[in-house]
């Protein structure tokens, strides 16, 4: 039936749901949402919808008898009313309906009151959309009653149902009810309610239920961070953090303010990340119990946006939990007491927690966990296994773990001597603040390989180091805390295996200085408040120079003509006078100053525009607690987007001496500034502070606060990632920082007005470099703040969502993970020098290593660093403040020539021993050497022992004849090992902090050498011109030769580098660094400081952005007239910016120091430093000879019309500026560049230029374009070799915009070292069985000098099935298959068999060995197919292909190939081939190769090793004379090929192998095989080399040089790479032939199968071994030829002949 009549629900069809709204209003009034709830659906309630009563009557009378007296009805009843809100689709389709031809009669049916009627007809007009309305309060019935319903019909058919009566509570019948029915059917009824309209079918009227979708809820998490476990996981309950996103689809009304998890409320804030349509909620979960669970998110009044999440807490089960050691519990300096294990059966990889005995740390996001084992546990232990229990959800899993206790020696107690303490009292005085008592003792033991463990703690662990002496009288030091307390410290030493030795002493330190509760006597603190509007709108059109800065002041309706006539200048001191004795500082004086001085004017740029200037001088003059004695000052704000900063003397100082004295400051300030700024000074965590308020105080408002568009990271390399944020603000403030600290308040980054590199600082992106490694994981619960000028600040929490872009992309610092890492990949661990004597030199060397799955590998970077004591003090390591993470100071490895490779220096004098070291992966992942097998060690060899700096051992004061004048201090300054090398003392006037500088080195010596040297540390004063006071040597800073460094600096804050003190004999005497005049001075007095005449600086502004245009000069000039200006005393112009950021300018004299004096400075401020607020001068440091010093703040500057500040509106954007590069070897390679624009702009293209400084004065810039540019980084390739500096800059091609020329100074490495001579030991294995043929054996000779350990094979995994062949053919071993002869190969089961002797080449060495065919009449396994294959004929060749330089990154320099060999027969066994080859240098390189046959299984001797020659073998013996190398890293590479062919095409398969014998040889071997027959080549990891048996390397060469190879042939190619040396080299590989019980087959490595070829057996293997010397690069090449057995086929025996020539 038609539809005629549409009816429409208001509240929830044409209106949202206003309760619903209401409700989040009234909580946020407080009231109580219920208690109003029930009441206005309560009965009174119904009256009113009824129209029973008044709305005064419920709203004035009841409700407000209803609620609390404190509840505004009114407020309730307006929030009632407001959440009625127009939906526009409804309105819009109803005004669709009406123009349409169609006639439906639309009707407004709601149970309402008459003045929320009225209310939203004011409001919307809404009732013109219909055309009649039913309200429930004109028929005195609501919903869901009939008879509603039923007036509901007569109001849509007014005619039809006229005559009909209808009666509450008597719903209509019979005919009446039948009509209702029929006019129902023709009525729509639209409502958002089941329950209200069920009435309505009674009367079969068609009831739409409507659900308004006006909100979309979308959970950000994923189910993986949903499904979550407790963490750490010896918890009981899981916290989760629930992101979701609200969007209002419907309209632009905004996201809803109130959302409910379940039963909790979420409300929008002003720190949301929102928009005017969504926003993104959060809400955290709690302590939620191990379980699954659903919960809901709702929005008030629109259950159709309602959705249902699922969460859990879940429990690791223990009892499907296993571990697996990847190493044992080892020793070394930074690691500790630590191993690795593999927890199993985990679901994911979980965070522990640590407890009292140990601390476990997830090695990225695998199932990797280094243990870490405290003191207090490690020495209670006395066995070296070791029990981890792991607490996981209330339960405990545990293991054992060993302690490999060989890694640190035992240590008897006898062995330790000489236990001296410094100062040797109980109770003593210390010079610093921070320094402690030092304990000093000497290690007697001689027999030391690796570091000894001694600790010293007193709860907390401090660390012992070597410092001086030889093995066997090695002397340790230790620094106690300096704390002025009593403590008991314990000294252990391991004297066991593993059982420790301790004893115990006490400290109670007394310091000299007394605890002051007032620092300073005076104070002055003023902040100048400058307006910055005009700077901010200017932001936009930096490069303009023509702005009318008045015409775009938004917030000044005045002209403004660039001059402070309108500036308001209130002098306001407040003298607080508490001490009748002033000392002559004005005190008293109470100036109100109110004046606009014209010089004030004329100095005042545009930065001080409209300036309102309030200085507030609050002069606290109390009882002086202590005096000034040189302490560094702390100045620091209240609010994180300001700097802190540390400054002494003479910052700050304005007025007297150190005894009584003034400090000023002065600081910039907006105008406009959301709250009050904080500013205070501190010393020894006493200090002064003062508040102040902005001149226009503005009230936060969320939509002006600086928010984060987008971030993103980029991986650069070498742990560097490039952080993009893109930031905007809306409104007057732009941002003025982006700044994130760490947990302890250190800041992590700081992005300001230099890191923007496109846009503007109202909308820009901002780029800095991070390191992830030295940085790490950061905290969760830390913010990233985004600061505006107007000081409003908007914080984003780590593991957020941070826009509304990408909601589902949680801000998080980047960082390297590893989903799997596993350790046994890291293999082939050598040195270029295993065996380094360090006396008295610094040895430049590389490390060289490999992985088994390169592939997974070979892109990371790797950091290597040494950790040697000598290292770990240079880096300033110390257990006690790095907490087991060093100052890294990385060096990264480079892939050259198929393997990792670093080049480090060992610096001189360091520990003997093994010198640990470790490789980095990421913050976590770190391999040590102590956990690597001795074949990965590096041993140093050091006579001499010194990490030390030089020392006083010898100082007095005021010695005797000392000249006229004169006073100071007389010093012996030792360093009996390294010498010498420079340093400088500071001494300072203990009351006119007057500066003395000294410089230190030994041809300033009056008596003595750089081991034992005289200084003198001498003053000489004028007696005329000086006051009486004591002089104090406040810093000291010595080095020797080899930059140890003693230090002493007072209040030290590098607590570091304390134990190495200078003083150490003169810790007790706290009087050695001062010295008294002896009746010099005549004691003159001067009752103020120096006085300034002028101030001018060269510019009124600067272009910060520029590259020439940041330079400023200065002159002023100062005058005493009573004492005049003393001499040498240089004053500091500060310049200093709104984030209060200090930078320096010292000033030298331009007039002779008298009574008045001028002085200069010029300075150059670094890149957009004070942009765009300006610059604020000051001056400090004007000392006079009456003992009184003087300065001047920025506000003095302006009271005196001086130039005060600087303009830094103007600022180039597109300026490129090179401000850092990696560090790179004097071998050239990539160079990473750091910077700002060095897109310039984004102007294409850009291009490097590089001019090296070794090509002379006329060198020309070379151009390399950038492999990877950004606007903060580039990367080059390509930097040759060169041990010079060389100069780089940027340049734009399109424009001519260049960067400033940088200087790069290459890290110099120098390989030139000889190894000493180490004795070796011949390893040996004894087969079980009886060799088939008798071997025989030459005799051996005298041990040819080793100069490194020849590196050992890795162990294997035993293979084959049977293993190792069976034990008829083998032996399991720990390195792997040891075999039986003839047997032979990884498994056993190849065996050698016996052929002819080959034929003699007299052209070349080469060795073409014809094998006949096998009869495998016996053999099982043969199949009868094979029949075609047991009727070829394989034959190999063996030759000596070319001889090539190589750089040290493996890249061809030279090549030579042998053209003509002179052939000389020695026996019937024996040839010698010999050759030469000219280097063009005038250098003839000969060369020569014996090649000797073997018939029966023979023992011989090379480089110290008996090495057993098979039968039928031919061994190459290869001399190499001298060659004239091109650079010192490069090495030469002897290129062999070895190749099998076999005269069979079809049904065949070849294969090759190559990897490290088993056999315990420790060679290399490759096998060529085709079917079951193979070429085996040995070659061996060792050559002699300059009469000395030195390792080398073999490497296959196949991947780059391409052999030939197809099913019936193969062939390989074998580098010998041979490394620098003078006159001779010997390299010795041999071959073999074998036959293999196992064809070659589609399942072999490195296959090759003809089409009909089957991976079946056949028959035995034939396999191939070429063994490989370690350094040196041998290629075997392996060329397989085949022919039939027919040999009268000549067509075919002519193809193979020249094939062999070919390849010889």
């Amino acid at each position: 039936m038609e539809v005629k009549c549409i009816a429409f629900d208001l509240g929830g069809v044409l209106f949202s749901a206003g309760k619903e709204f209401a409700k989040a209003e009234w909580s946020s009034y407080g009231y109580d949402v219920v208690l109003i709830h029930d009441e206005l659906i309560s009965e009174k309630a119904q009256q009113l919808r009824k129209g029973m009563i008044s709305d005064n009557e419920f709203w004035n009378i009841y409700l407000k008898s209803r609620v609390p007296s404190n509840y505004d009805v009114d407020l309730i009843k307006q929030a009632y009313y407001r959440g009625y809100i127009l939906d526009e689709e409804i309105s819009n389709w109803m005004k669709s309906l009406k123009k349409s031809t169609s006639t439906y009669r639309l009707v407004a049916f709601s149970g309402n009151i008459p003045s929320r009627i009225q209310y939203l007809e004011d409001k919307y007009h809404f009732r013109s959309l219909f055309d009649a309305e039913a309200y429930s309060f004109d028929c005195g019935a609501t919903k869901p009653d009939n008879y509603f319903i039923e007036y509901l019909i007569k109001i849509c058919f007014p005619q039809e149902t006229k005559d009909i009566v209808i009666k509450h509570g008597e719903p209509l019948i019979g005919e009446h009810l039948s009509l209702f029915q029929q006019l129902g059917k023709q009525i729509l009824y639209l409502d958002d309610s089941v329950k209200d309209s069920a009435p309505a079918s009674r009367y079969n009227i068609n009831t739409f239920i409507y659900e308004r979708v006006t909100y979309k809820i979308t959970c950000l998490n994923s189910q993986l961070e949903l499904d979550t476990y407790p963490s750490p996981i010896s918890g009981l309950t899981c916290d989760i953090k629930i992101n979701f996103l609200v969007t209002n689809i419907l309209d632009q009304s905004g996201p809803p303010n109130t959302v409910f998890i379940d039963t909790f409320q979420v409300n929008l804030t002003d720190s949301m990340i929102k928009n005017e349509t969504t926003a993104i909620y959060s809400y955290d979960f709690n302590q939620i119990s191990n379980g699954s669970f659903t919960s809901n998110i709702t929005i008030p009044g629109y259950p159709e946006s309602n959705i249902n999440f699922n969460y859990s807490c879940n429990y690791v089960d223990v009892s499907k939990l296993s571990v697996s050691f990847i190493n044992d519990i080892t020793y070394n300096e930074i690691s500790y007491y630590s191993g690795i294990f593999k927890l199993n059966g985990l679901p994911r990889p979980l965070v522990f927690s640590d407890t009292e005995s140990y601390s476990i740390t997830k090695l990225s996001e695998t199932f990797l966990y280094r243990i870490k084992f405290n003191i207090g546990y490690v020495t209670s232990k006395t066995t070296p296994i070791w029990q981890v229990n792991l607490p996981i959800n209330g339960d405990a899993f545990s293991f054992n773990i060993t302690y490999k206790y060989e890694t640190t020696p035992t240590i008897l107690d006898s062995e330790i001597t000489d236990i001296t303490f410094y100062p040797n009292e109980v109770d003593f005085y210390t010079m610093p603040t921070y320094y402690g008592k030092i304990i000093k003792f000497k290690l007697t033991k001689s027999n030391i390989t690796n570091i000894p463990y001694f600790g010293l703690s007193n709860g907390i662990n401090m660390m012992v180091r070597p410092i001086l002496g030889s093995l066997g009288n090695i002397e340790f030091i230790s620094s106690c805390l300096g704390l002025p307390v009593e403590s008991t410290y314990y000294f252990y030493s391991q004297n066991g295996q593993p059982s420790f030795t301790s004893f115990n002493f006490s400290t109670n330190k007394t310091t000299l200085i007394s605890n002051s509760n007032s620092i300073f006597l005076l104070i002055i603190l003023i902040i100048i408040i400058i307006t910055n509007n005009n700077n901010f709108n200017n932001i936009n059109n930096n490069n303009n120079n023509n702005i009318n800065n008045n015409n775009i002041n938004k917030n000044n309706n005045n002209n403004n003509n660039n001059n402070n006539n309108n500036n308001n200048n209130n002098n306001n001191n407040n003298n607080n006078n508490n001490n009748n004795n002033n000392n002559n500082n004005n005190n008293n004086n109470n100036n109100n100053n109110n004046n606009n001085n014209n010089n004030n004017n004329n100095n005042n740029n545009n930065n001080n525009n409209n300036n309102n200037n309030n200085n507030n001088n609050n002069n606290n003059n109390n009882k002086r607690y202590w005096d000034y004695d040189f302490k560094l000052i702390k100045y620091k704000s209240s609010k994180k987007d300001f700097n802190s900063y540390l400054e002494k003397f003479p910052y700050a100082f304005t007025e007297g001496n150190n005894l009584d004295f003034n400090l000023t400051v002065s600081s910039i300030l907006y105008e406009e500034y959301y709250n009050s700024v904080c500013f205070r000074l501190e010393a020894n965590n006493n200090g002064y502070g003062q508040c102040f308020d902005s001149v226009i105080k503005v009230n936060f408002n969320e939509t002006v606060t600086g928010k984060i568009q987008d971030f993103n990271s980029i991986y650069l390399g070498n742990f560097k990632y490039l952080l993009q944020f893109k930031a905007s603000a809306m409104g007057p403030y732009p941002i003025k920082c982006i700044t994130f600290d760490g947990v302890n308040g250190e800041n992590i980054i700081t992005l300001g007005s230099n890191n923007l590199v496109s846009g503007d600082l109202f909308n820009g992106v901002w780029e800095t470099i991070y390191d992830s490694v030295l940085v790490g994981d950061i905290s969760p619960f830390l913010f990233l703040s985004v600061a505006t000028f107007s000081g409003m600040i908007n914080d984003y929490k780590i593991n957020s969502p941070i826009s509304l872009g990408n909601p589902t992309k949680l801000f998080q610092f980047p960082s390297i993970k590893f989903n799997e890492f596993n350790f046994e990949d890291l293999v082939n661990i050598t040195f270029l020098y295993k065996n380094v004597d360090v006396s008295n030199q610094s040895i430049s060397n590389i490390i060289y290593f490999n992985f088994t799955n390169i592939s997974n590998y070979k892109n990371l970077s790797i950091g290597f660093s040494l950790m040697d004591p000598k290292t770990l003090a240079d880096n300033q390591y110390d257990q006690l403040l790095n907490a087991g993470t060093p100052n890294e100071n990385y060096i990264f490895a480079e892939w050259v020539d198929n393997r990792y490779q670093v080049m480090f220096d060992i610096p001189a004098n360091t520990m003997p021993g093994i010198a640990n070291y470790y490789l980095t992966f990421s913050k976590e992942l770190k391999i040590f050497s102590s956990e690597l097998p001795q074949s990965a060690q590096l041993n140093l060899i050091s006579k001499n022992i010194d990490i030390y700096g030089p020392i006083f051992s010898k100082i007095i004061k005021n010695p005797p004849n000392l000249p006229q004048d004169t006073f100071g201090w007389l010093v012996t300054i030792e360093d009996n090992v390294n010498g010498l090398k420079n340093g400088y003392i500071t001494v300072r006037g203990t009351i006119d902090s007057s500066l003395h500088n000294f410089t230190i080195e030994p041809s300033k010596a009056i008596k003595g050498d750089k081991w034992l040297g005289e200084y003198e540390i001498y003053i000489k004063e004028h007696q005329s011109q000086c006051i009486q006071q004591s002089y104090e040597i406040t810093d000291v800073v010595l080095y020797d030769t080899f930059n140890n460094k003693a230090s002493y600096i007072k209040f030290s804050t590098e607590l570091a580098t304390l134990k190495f003190n200078p003083f150490i004999y003169y810790l007790n005497d706290t009087t050695i660094v001062t010295v008294t005049p002896n009746n010099i001075c005549s004691g003159i007095s001067d009752s103020s400081g120096p006085t300034l005449l002028s101030f001018k600086s060269s510019t009124k502004g600067l272009d910060v952005g520029s590259l020439n245009g940041r330079t400023i000069s200065f002159e002023f000039e100062c005058q005493d007239q009573e004492t005049g200006i003393r001499e040498n005393q240089f004053p500091i112009v500060y310049l200093t910016t709104l984030n209060l950021d200090i930078h320096k300018c010292i000033s030298t004299n331009s007039t002779p120091f008298q009574t008045t004096t001028k002085f200069t400075c010029t300075t150059t401020v670094p890149i957009g430093f004070g942009y765009p607020t300006g610059i604020i001068f000051s001056v400090y440091g004007f000392i006079n000879n009456g003992g009184y010093y003087s300065g001047y703040s920025t506000q003095s500057l302006i009271n005196l019309g001086f130039d005060n500040s600087l303009n830094t509106t103007i600022y180039t954007e597109n300026q490129p500026m090179i401000t850092s590069t990696n560090s790179i070897t004097n071998y050239g390679g990539s160079l990473m560049i750091y910077g700002r624009m060095l897109t310039c702009g984004n102007l294409d293209p850009k291009e490097v230029h590089l001019k090296y400084s070794d090509d002379g004065d006329g060198g020309i810039y070379i151009s390399f374009t950038p492999k990877t540019i950004y606007d903060s980084f580039i990367l080059i390739e390509g930097i040759r070799a060169t041990n010079q500096s060389f100069t780089i800059k940027i340049i734009s091609s399109s424009t001519s915009i260049e960067s400033n020329e940088f200087t790069v100074t290459p890290k110099l490495f120098f390989f030139n070292y000889t190894e000493p001579i180490m004795p070796t030991a011949t390893p040996s294995a004894t087969p079980t069985s009886t060799p088939s043929s008798s071997p025989t054996s030459t005799p051996s000779s005298t041990p040819i000098p080793t100069v490194s350990p020849i590196p050992t094979n890795p162990p294997q995994k035993c293979q084959g099935n049977p293993e190792c062949g069976g034990s008829n053919q083998g032996i399991c071993k720990d390195g792997g298959c040891i075999c039986y002869p003839p047997f032979i190969g990884l498994t056993c089961t190849s065996q050698i068999i016996i052929v002819p002797q080959p034929s003699t080449n007299s052209t070349n060495p080469s060795t073409e060995i014809p094998i006949p065919s096998t009869d495998h009449s016996t053999d099982s396994s043969y199949s009868e197919n094979s029949e075609n294959i047991s009727k070829a004929i394989f034959k190999s060749l063996i030759s000596l292909v070319s001889l090539r330089e190589l750089n040290f990154k493996g890249e061809q320099t030279k090549l030579y190939t042998f053209d003509k060999w002179i052939f000389t027969p020695l026996n019937n066994n024996k040839n010698l081939y010999e050759t030469s080859i000219n280097s063009n240098s005038n250098t003839i390189t000969n060369i020569s190769a014996t090649l000797e046959w073997f018939n029966k299984s023979t023992t011989v001797e090379f480089a110290n090793q008996q090495l057993q020659m098979n039968p039928s073998s031919i061994k190459y013996t290869i001399e190499i004379n001298e060659y004239p190398f091109s650079q010192s890293l490069n090495t030469l590479q002897l290129v062999m090929s070895a190749s099998l062919i076999s005269s069979v095409t079809d049904d065949i398969c070849s294969s090759k192998e190559f990897g490290n014998t088993t056999n315990g040889d420790d060679s290399n071997f490759l096998k060529i095989q085709v079917d079951n027959h193979s070429v085996y080549g040995r070659f061996i990891k060792r050559a002699i080399i300059d009469s000395k048996v030195q390792s080398i390397e073999n490497i296959l060469l196949d991947s780059t040089m391409k052999p030939i190879s197809t099913s019936h042939s193969t062939q390989s190619y074998i580098g010998i790479t041979i490394p620098q040396y003078s006159k001779q080299v010997i390299i010795d590989p041999d071959f073999s032939i074998i036959i293999d019980q196992r064809a070659a087959s589609s399942n072999s490595e490195n296959s090759i199968c003809s089409n009909n070829s089957s991976s079946l057996t056949k028959g035995q293997i034939a396999g191939i071994i070429i063994g490989g010397v370690a350094f040196l690069a041998v290629i075997i090449a392996c060329v397989i030829y085949y022919f039939y057995k027919n040999k009268k086929d000549k067509l075919l025996q002519q193809s193979m002949k020249r094939k062999l020539e070919k390849v010889g």
